[in-house]
């Protein structure tokens, strides 16, 4: 860390396909990739985890389950029906839109990390964007499937697989785009992607309130992401 650098052998991972029970192995989306990464550099993150949580606990909101200590996919699940119920009870209407990003680490904005690493530094201390830079820099993989092995590639886009800091990062990536949530009076509500709740007595004015949010939500999560 005093120099600034990590060996490069830390950054490449080990991919090994398998392919996914009863799917056509002749396609490429019919195989699970599990990355095997550097036994010191799941160390190393591991350490800063330690360091850093308290600070991730205090900059996460309230609405973001997932990937957190002491929470799970009930607690979700849970407030859902709690404010279905209490809008019942007020003869109010509830609509809810839930919205799924595949890939998502891979939607994290990484791409010559500067965007990222520089909206990371306004709530992150020096070290830790400065740790997440070297970690970060040209990682690299290579496919194994069977006996086969591909030549080294670099992932040019998104967070390692198998990285501990990953969940990490992926929670302090969307934010900034929860901020508009109040303004539309919307329950936000999130594990790893985002579901939005609104009661009104007026169906169709749920609905477009519902769709006016969302489409902001999707705007800033752009935005951010590049």
């Amino acid at each position: 860390m005093a120099t600034h650098s990590i060996p490069k052998i830390w950054r490449k991972a080990k991919v090994i396909a398998v392919e996914k029970p009863g799917k056509d192995p002749s396609l490429a989306a019919n195989y699970r990739s599990i990355s095997l990464l550097s036994v010191c550099y799941k160390l190393l993150e591991h350490l800063a985890l330690q360091r850093i949580s308290p600070t991730v606990k205090g900059l996460l909101s309230l609405d973001q389950a997932g990937f957190r200590k002491g929470r799970r996919t009930c607690d979700q699940a849970a407030a859902l029906t709690t404010f279905i119920e209490n809008g019942f009870q007020q003869n109010l209407k509830t609509g809810a839109v839930f919205l799924d990003l595949t890939a998502a680490y891979d939607t994290v904005w990484c791409s010559g990390h500067t965007g990222f690493l520089y909206k990371l530094s306004k709530s992150m201390p020096y070290w830790f964007t400065r740790l997440v830079s070297l970690l970060l820099r040209d990682p690299r993989f290579r496919m194994h499937m069977g006996n086969d092995t591909s030549a080294w590639r670099s992932q040019r886009n998104g967070l390692p697989q198998g990285s501990i800091l990953a969940p990490v990062l992926f929670n302090l990536t969307p934010t900034t785009c929860q901020l508009h949530v109040a303004e539309n009076s919307f329950t936000l509500m999130t594990y790893v992607s985002p579901f939005k709740a609104n009661t009104s007595a007026n169906w169709n004015a749920v609905s477009r309130q519902i769709w006016r949010g969302c489409h902001t939500s999707v705007d800033n999560y752009i935005i951010f992401n590049g």
